[in-house]
């Protein structure tokens, strides 16, 4: 993107916000909290996308992992702020030297940043039973999704014995994220009842495994709705094995990529 688009974009779409905290939780995951006010238009919620700056050229997305309200400084006169301020949180996952993951180390309590969005948020759908299968960078969404139902910790609760469940109301939420091991036990703890699964050599391998188990003990009736985020490659193989294992149609699998093998961002 050209220099003069992206002063504009970020001049013209940006909200003023003021990093409060970062917070490393593991190696690859990192916890980051905005004090910005509540955009005019429509307000934050768990899952929105938003894009930061991370370059001259370059923006990147994340998703609101949650957005506390509470006093927060006045936005700036351009900016498209409106009444009442809070702490927007966002769960990052630091890849290699990628773009994103430079700007956010350069980062530090005090800094200013503008926060471009609400995008959309992810299309939960009509489902008792949701899915949900990703990795490391899928963690923030799949977070605010729990967070949105009011999901906490909810053991077996009829899910397939190889696996754990998290269960809101009439809602049950099952699946499983494919992390490094360094980020295994903060993944745990971001994502009750959902498993989490050691990423193997190849992208999508442990989750493939762990699908496999899952609808091996149910007879394929694992779930009315599915959500794959994550690596394009490794959501194209498990959207395949659902259809052809499960009972979920078509229009119930959900898919979103996040990234691709030997691509810099989506």
């Amino acid at each position: 993107m050209p220099v003069p688009i992206a002063d504009f974009t970020e001049r013209k779409f940006g909200i003023a916000g003021t990093i409060s905290a970062i917070t490393r939780l593991s190696p690859g995951l990192l916890r980051l909290e905005v004090t910005c006010p509540q955009p005019k238009r429509k307000p934050w919620q768990p899952g929105h996308e938003i894009e930061f700056r991370v370059g001259e050229r370059a923006f990147r997305h994340y998703s609101v992992m949650d957005y506390t309200p509470a006093p927060a400084p006045a936005p700036a006169p351009d900016a498209d702020g409106g009444a009442g301020g809070g702490v927007m949180t966002v769960l990052v996952h630091l890849h290699g030297d990628a773009p994103g993951t430079r700007w956010l180390l350069g980062r530090a309590v005090g800094d200013e940043v503008a926060v471009l969005g609400p995008g959309h948020a992810l299309d939960r759908g009509p489902g008792g039973r949701r899915l949900l299968l990703g990795d490391t960078s899928t963690i923030s969404t799949f977070a605010a999704m729990l967070t949105a139902d009011g999901v906490g910790p909810a053991g077996d609760h009829d899910a397939p014995a190889a696996t754990s469940a998290a269960v809101a109301g009439n809602v049950r939420y099952l699946g499983a994220v494919e992390v490094a091991e360094a980020d295994a036990a903060a993944a745990a703890e971001l994502l009750p009842g959902i498993d989490v699964v050691v990423a193997q050599e190849a992208p999508g391998e442990a989750l493939a495994g762990w699908l496999g188990k899952a609808v091996a003990e149910t007879g394929g009736d694992l779930a009315d709705r599915a959500h794959l985020i994550g690596h394009a490659g490794t959501i194209q193989s498990l959207r395949t094995t659902l259809r052809a294992t499960t009972t979920l149609d078509r229009r119930a699998i959900v898919t979103k990529p996040y990234w691709a093998t030997g691509k810099v961002g989506l």
